[in-house]
């Protein structure tokens, strides 16, 4: 691609009409009030029966402590309800066993 933003803006107008588009990946976050470890071993067990979703963590620091999002991402709508539902209730399971402080 050029280097140059109008000339690959003007590429990019010639090229785009003829790109065939594909399902759109559908993504959904989930945030867990707690640290990546906290989340480790039963996301990696949601991973693994979910293999059409990808599931990414991204840890930061709240006001309140250590947090993570977790986003979920599909191009299959019902694999990625699925999975979504399985990690909202993990986060639920969690924070009732106060290894979480909650999550949204």
């Amino acid at each position: 691609m050029a280097g140059i933003p109008k000339v690959m803006n003007a590429m990019m107008e010639e090229v785009a009409p003829r790109l065939q588009r594909g399902a759109p990946v559908i993504s959904h976050v989930v945030t867990i009030q707690g640290g990546e470890g906290d989340v480790a071993k039963p996301l990696k067990e949601i991973q693994e029966r979910f293999p059409k979703v990808i599931i990414g963590s991204y840890p930061f620091e709240s006001p309140q402590g250590f947090a993570t999002n977790l986003v979920l991402r599909s191009r299959d709508q019902s694999s990625l309800a699925s999975a979504v539902n399985d990690v909202r209730q993990m986060a639920v399971e969690l924070t009732q066993n106060g290894k979480v402080r909650g999550w949204s």
